[in-house]
């Protein structure tokens, strides 16, 4: 799998890369780590802070620092945030946090790489040293070490999407996107009741409404109310138990309704971009509705009737895990975001030693 051309795979050890910071602020937490001298994620430094305890972004990272006995923050970061990695200020979504580029720029002395989370997941996908685990989930597994467009889709608090694209020689892009706030596409059989329910005044739901583990529990209430009975699971853990789906008939249409539409909206995503290579799925709901999704009968919901269905059939797809992929893939964009000035560099020390 070659994310860099073949001289940047790995520098000399006499020539390591600058220590760098990478941190992930999500809704409920802060997680910060460092990178090792081959710029990936040295995973024992990994540390979480919550917004109670830090107010600041800032704060926390300085904390770190101070935790980890830096002399000095690195002045190489990538720092991957829930939401839009867009403008001056950024405010991260559903937390309180809010990033500030001129005041972290100010602490680490050199501007900070921002990137959006689940962007940072592509990242570490496209990684060969990255620790995630692949599980396929059809015959054919996605080969993201060769050149082709992927799709990534993650299933859990919320819904993202990112597109992970591999030319010939190596050289990795990856598209951020927010393809979980599009308008839910209707068409989705026997799905336009329970969309219509969850429609507040009469406004569009949202792919992430419906695919997402507070969307799973909203959808499962729908059920009930449409069937005119109390529903019998307040929290998404209960909804999820094995009990629950054993007894419980609109446990288990939720979780074929959330199936399919899952399948439904990723074909849609696949279409969309041209994702011929692969779909690579993760995230807590995912995993957790993972042999209910490789069902055949909800799984086939991907391949959308009109002109592509035979191409969408024919794409591969795997789940993937990670311990800690936004770090993992803030330290791999931070190293592409860097490889001009390693190109030169290495090219420097070449010519150098001729």
């Amino acid at each position: 799998m070659n994310i860099y051309p073949d001289e940047l795979k790995e520098l000399p050890r006499s020539h390591p890369i600058p220590q760098g910071i990478v941190a992930e602020v999500g809704r409920n937490a802060i997680r910060i780590g460092l990178t090792g001298d081959q710029g990936r994620l040295d995973q024992g430094s990994v540390r979480e802070y919550a917004p109670s305890a830090h107010p600041t972004i800032a704060s926390a990272i300085s904390t770190f620092g101070r935790e980890t006995g830096l002399k000095s923050l690195p002045q190489r970061a990538c720092i991957a945030v829930s939401g839009l990695a867009r403008g001056g200020t950024i405010s991260v979504t559903g937390s309180r946090w809010i990033l500030s580029r001129a005041g972290l720029t100010a602490m680490l002395r050199t501007p900070p790489l921002v990137i959006n989370d689940f962007a940072a997941n592509a990242w570490a996908m496209s990684d060969p040293h990255c620790c995630g685990q692949i599980e396929p989930m059809t015959p054919t597994v996605p080969r993201t070490d060769l050149p082709g467009t992927y799709c990534m889709i993650g299933l859990g608090s919320g819904l993202g999407v990112a597109i992970m694209s591999r030319d010939e020689h190596g050289s990795v892009n990856v598209l951020p996107t927010e393809g979980g706030h599009l308008g839910l596409m209707h068409g989705l059989e026997g799905a336009d009741r329970i969309l219509n329910k969850l429609s507040v005044s009469g406004a569009p739901v949202t792919a992430e409404m419906l695919l997402s583990g507070g969307g799973l529990l909203s959808t499962y209430k729908a059920i009930c109310a449409l069937e005119g009975r109390p529903s019998a699971c307040t929290s998404l853990s209960q909804l999820l138990s094995p009990a629950t789906i054993n007894s419980d008939r609109a446990a288990r249409e939720t979780l074929d309704l959330m199936s399919r539409a899952f399948w439904h909206f990723a074909g849609n995503m696949a279409l969309a971009y041209g994702a011929w290579d692969g779909l690579i799925v993760t995230g807590s709901i995912a995993a957790a509705l993972k042999s209910t999704l490789r069902r055949p009968d909800l799984a086939c919901a991907f391949n959308l009737r009109g002109f592509w269905t035979r191409q969408l059939a024919n794409i591969p797809k795997a789940t993937i895990s990670f311990q800690y992929a936004e770090l993992e893939g803030a330290a791999v964009a931070l190293l592409m975001s860097e490889q001009p000035k390693r190109a030169a560099r290495i090219s420097a020390l070449t010519a150098d030693a001729a």
